[in-house]
């Protein structure tokens, strides 16, 4: 088989070549989706690592602009409240309060932006997993033992590969 560059040994028949080229065809073909598995994990793993701390930020960031929205609101609302009860000076907002308000802004887009990294993450995850796949139906299509296609070739023994081993003189008696 030209595939695995194999021969069949002196005496073996071709069923016998046939079983065993099929059993090497199938440890390649595992040992190769192995390979593909390992090389693509290490891929995955550090996507996944890059998703845990993307989540991670995005909780930070989540509670970063929960709490300054809640304390832009208070401060709003206290501020109102000061004007209606009959607070002397000062506007119904201060810079410190636009200042948060945007501070709260500023952390909501943060927030939207880790979403859509997490969304890229899992994106590359599912493209991992389709190559993953993809590329293990192309090596099973290689290592298919029913196309594996045996070639009968005629070997002429050549001078060089016969070794005498002993010598000897033979008589014989009439």
């Amino acid at each position: 088989s030209s595939l695995l560059d194999a021969y069949s040994n002196v005496g073996e028949s071709q069923q016998d070549f046939r079983a065993r080229v099929t059993q090497t065809a199938r440890e390649l073909r595992d040992k190769a989706v192995e390979d593909l598995r390992t090389k693509l994990g290490k891929q995955a793993k550090s996507i996944q690592d890059d998703l845990q701390s993307a989540f991670a930020k995005l909780q930070q960031q989540k509670a970063a602009a929960s709490g300054s929205t809640l304390s832009t609101v208070a401060q709003i609302g206290v501020g109102v409240l000061g004007a209606l009860l009959g607070r002397k000076g000062g506007s119904l907002v201060t810079a410190t309060t636009l200042n948060k308000a945007g501070s709260a802004y500023k952390d909501s887009k943060q927030a939207g932006a880790t979403e859509a990294q997490i969304e890229d993450l899992k994106n590359q995850l599912k493209s991992l997993d389709a190559q993953l796949d993809e590329e293990s139906k192309k090596i099973d299509a290689q290592y298919d033992p029913g196309s594996i296609t045996l070639e009968t070739t005629k070997l002429q023994p050549k001078k060089k590969d016969i070794t005498v081993s002993a010598v000897g003189v033979l008589w014989m008696a009439k």
